[in-house]
């Protein structure tokens, strides 16, 4: 209802005229059959109990547009059946968004905690890197099946850092240059300071993920092994990734 701004089907008279739509405000009325065409296809005119909902643009004298929603203990009418295009403008002020998928096309900026309970995908180049202390593949380990009760290759470690990553789209791009079976080790324990290289007890804890549009860019990752002998080293080496532009 263009120059309106919400109403509903009232019941008491005492209200405002039963069979009438009735601007919240009381800036309008309109019989109830005007909203036949639109109300349920076509073929149902709103009675008596029925909640009404416009977006209004009040030319003749509001600052804003309005949009009222009531659902008087109904959730099915407290639904949006269009996409709500925000032509570049913000969303401000939310308590809480849900959605099956969120698709970003620019920067995202969070100021809290992000939960993600079914999928978020990064459209654009974007990268996850660092020490995610998970090595989540068979062969991301010295030993698979002696390693499956140790901290960084137990299965439910494994199988939440692959639901992460599946869950926000990230592509594992040492995986891609690197597949499986061959084996990637970024990280070697102190216990075996001695005889680290000839033992090769090493684990795949330093991650490259980045967004799909920016995969196919990366041309190539290195090791540097050789860092893991120097004096007083890390148990991690460095890992550098190069990404074509």
């Amino acid at each position: 209802m263009v120059g309106g701004k919400g109403g509903a089907m009232l019941s008491n008279p005492l209200l405002g005229t039963v069979g009438q739509v009735t601007g919240v405000q009381g800036g309008w009325q309109t019989a109830a059959t005007t909203w036949s065409s639109s109300w349920a296809g076509g073929t149902t005119t709103p009675t008596t109990g029925h909640v009404m909902a416009t977006l209004g643009f009040d030319i003749t004298g509001a600052t804003q547009p309005y949009l009222y929603r009531d659902n008087h203990g109904d959730p099915t009418l407290n639904r949006m059946n269009t996409a709500i295009d925000m032509n570049n403008n913000d969303l401000n002020n939310a308590n809480a968004v849900g959605a099956a998928t969120v698709t970003t096309t620019g920067d995202a900026t969070i100021g809290g905690n992000i939960t993600v309970s079914s999928g978020y995908a990064y459209v654009g180049s974007a990268t996850v890197v660092g020490d995610l202390n998970v090595a989540p593949l068979e062969h991301d380990v010295w030993s698979h099946k002696q390693m499956l009760k140790v901290v960084s290759h137990t299965p439910i470690e494994c199988e939440k850092l692959t639901a992460a990553q599946k869950a926000g789209g990230w592509i594992d791009t040492m995986r891609v240059l690197t597949p499986e079976p061959a084996q990637i080790f970024t990280w070697w324990s102190y216990r075996a300071m001695d005889n680290w290289l000839t033992s090769n007890r090493g684990r795949r804890l330093d991650h490259v993920w980045t967004s799909d549009a920016l995969a196919g860019q990366v041309s190539k990752i290195k090791i540097a092994k050789d860092f893991r002998g120097y004096e007083k080293p890390s148990d991690h080496v460095p890992v550098t990734a190069t990404v074509e532009m």
